[in-house]
C-alpha cells in the first residue's frame, strides 16, 4: 500500500510565533542594510541563515503518513516510523478549549 500523507495542524497562535522569528530576522537585516554598519550586517545575515537553517531542518514540512504497518510522522528532516500494532490508545489533547476535528 502506498503511503497516505497529511499536513499537521498548526494552531493560529502557533503559526504566529512560527511567522515572528523569520520576519524579526529579516527587519534586523533590513535595519543594518539601512544603517551600512557592516559588523550589524554580519550578524543579521548570520541570524536569517541560522532561522533558514532551523525552518528547513526541524520544521518544514510538519506532516504525517499512514501506511498499511506504520505511522510515520515527519518534521523537517527527522522522520519517526511508528508501527501500528504498538499504538494501543488514541485520545484527543487535552486543551483549554475543544474544536471539532479539522477535514
Amino acid at each position: 500500500m502506498e503511503t497516505k500523507w497529511y499536513p499537521s495542524k498548526v494552531d493560529w497562535w502557533l503559526g504566529l510565533i512560527l511567522i515572528i522569528l523569520p520576519l524579526s530576522s529579516l527587519s534586523v537585516l533590513a535595519t543594518s542594510l539601512a544603517s551600512g554598519n557592516s559588523a550589524e550586517m554580519i550578524t543579521a545575515v548570520g541570524m536569517c541563515v541560522f532561522t533558514a537553517a532551523l525552518y528547513g531542518l526541524l520544521i518544514i514540512p510538519i506532516r504525517y503518513g499512514i501506511t498499511q504497518d506504520e505511522l510515520i510522522v515527519r518534521f523537517g528532516v527527522v522522520r519517526q516510523r511508528i508501527p501500528l500494532a504498538a499504538i494501543q490508545e488514541v485520545y484527543p489533547p487535552t486543551t483549554l478549549y475543544r474544536r471539532p476535528p479539522s477535514p
